[in-house]
């Protein structure tokens, strides 16, 4: 219900006061001379005021995505995401087509299978930012009246267990993968390894824990984590704690900077495996082909540590600095949310499967 028509104010102060029912024409009849301020940027959008409200008489803090317009709020943004989910979507669809299709003994190998588990749930990533992009795409200049609507759909907590999926079941697929090449060097004579049913183990039980995490903030009436933003995305990056905050920060911020740091001990163990055995054997080309080719896969997770590093410690980082309130500028959560959180994504398949393709082509 609007405001009625004989009001004129000199000041509207609206801060900190909670509006869940933001309608078109909100302030119809309302006419402010000096100031309006609100807590929530989509009370200062044109569509919301009326023409005796002029918009640079409101003042409000900006969205960390979205404008009065669109779900993503600029156009170098929009493309960045239509950008990185199509690489996204179609490396890792291209992975999972030739492993299917032309390299199944791979996947006897617990290498195989894990290289293939995180395909797919990158390839779910690419499924995700498509997803919000044409979203973005149909709210086109009215996104504002239909942010609330939006934001507790179903489809948005579809986007929402989506993404969580993808990047949960991402970094425990590359904690497998690591210890598997751990083993594989520091063991050559398969004392140690990952048996068959150890690795379907380890596989299934990847995607159930994967599946539990993202379907949690579903399932609880009480909270609102993938409500919370208009990307539905479950990350921390807020002043304001919503219901089911700490649950966020303590799976995408603790939780995964502790299998962050579990990788990048790996790649150490790894390195340092590799360095003393080449100092010992120095004998056999044969000896010196395999340890090559498991020079090259240390190289490339030393390249996926690197990877994650540049994925998860900015993460971490916000995370722990929202913890104690403070308050970054918009781009900042911005790109982390556009193109620093799905970079793994978009750069696995090429790491481990792709420059492999490329190779084995060069070849014949």
């Amino acid at each position: 219900m609007g405001i009625p028509e004989y009001f004129t104010l000199e000041t509207l102060y609206i801060e900190n006061v909670e509006m869940t029912n933001i309608s078109e024409n909100l302030f119809r009849g309302l006419t402010i001379n000096s100031e309006l301020r609100a807590s929530d940027y989509k009370l200062c959008c044109p569509q919301i005021l009326n023409p005796n409200i002029s918009a640079d008489k409101c003042h409000a803090p900006a969205d960390v995505i979205s404008s009065c317009k669109h779900l993503v709020g600029d156009i170098v943004k929009r493309i960045t995401i239509w950008t990185v989910g199509l690489i996204t979507l179609v490396a890792n669809g291209i992975v999972l087509v030739y492993r299917i299709g032309w390299n199944r003994e791979i996947f006897k190998k617990a290498y195989g299978l894990f290289v293939s588990g995180l395909a797919v749930s990158d390839f779910i990533m690419g499924m995700y930012l498509l997803l919000i992009a044409i979203v973005d795409i149909h709210y086109k200049d009215i996104y504002v009246l239909e942010d609330v609507k939006w934001r507790q759909s179903v489809l948005c907590q579809v986007a929402g267990f989506m993404s969580t999926l993808s990047s949960e079941t991402s970094t425990f697929f590359i904690c497998l993968i690591t210890i598997d090449r751990f083993l594989k060097i520091t063991f050559p004579f398969g004392q140690h390894r990952f048996t068959n049913t150890g690795k379907k183990l380890s596989f299934t039980l990847v995607w159930l824990i994967g599946i539990l995490l993202a379907v949690l903030p579903i399932l609880s009436k009480e909270w609102e984590i993938y409500s919370s933003n208009g990307l539905c995305l479950a990350l921390p990056f807020s002043s304001k704690y919503h219901k089911g905050w700490i649950f966020s920060f303590v799976i995408f911020v603790v939780l995964n900077f502790i299998f962050f740091l579990f990788i990048a001990l790996g790649q150490i163990l790894i390195f340092a495996n590799i360095l003393s055995i080449k100092n010992k054997v120095k004998n056999a080309n044969n000896d010196k082909n395999r340890r090559a080719q498991d020079y090259n896969i240390a190289k490339k997770l030393a390249l996926v540590a690197l990877t994650d590093f540049m994925c998860w410690f900015p993460v971490g980082i916000l995370g722990f600095l929202s913890l104690n309130g403070y308050i970054f500028e918009r781009e900042v959560y911005a790109w982390v949310v556009v193109f620093v959180l799905p970079i793994n994504s978009a750069l696995n398949p090429m790491i481990y499967t792709l420059l492999a393709i490329y190779e084995k082509c060069r070849t014949i």
